[in-house]
């Protein structure tokens, strides 16, 4: 789910089995959020939707996962 100004304003509907961070980077890549503050929690950690949060001009506030190299 995307939230802006505390509203949500993009929600994808999945599968159980499927872990939420498999389609963040496709559900990011929809919306335009340049110079946006994305927020996320140590699942969203993965150098991939990182990238693409910062190839948008964007900045993120995810806390690195513990078995993470590079923080």
């Amino acid at each position: 789910m995307l939230v802006g100004l505390g509203n949500p304003f993009a929600c994808l509907l999945i599968g159980g089995k499927v872990h939420d961070s498999v389609l963040a980077k496709d559900l990011l890549q929809e919306y335009d959020n340049t110079g946006s503050h994305i927020l996320g929690d140590k699942a969203y950690g993965s150098e991939v939707i990182r990238h693409c949060i910062t190839a948008n001009q964007a900045s993120y506030i995810i806390l690195p996962k513990a078995n993470s190299r590079n923080s």
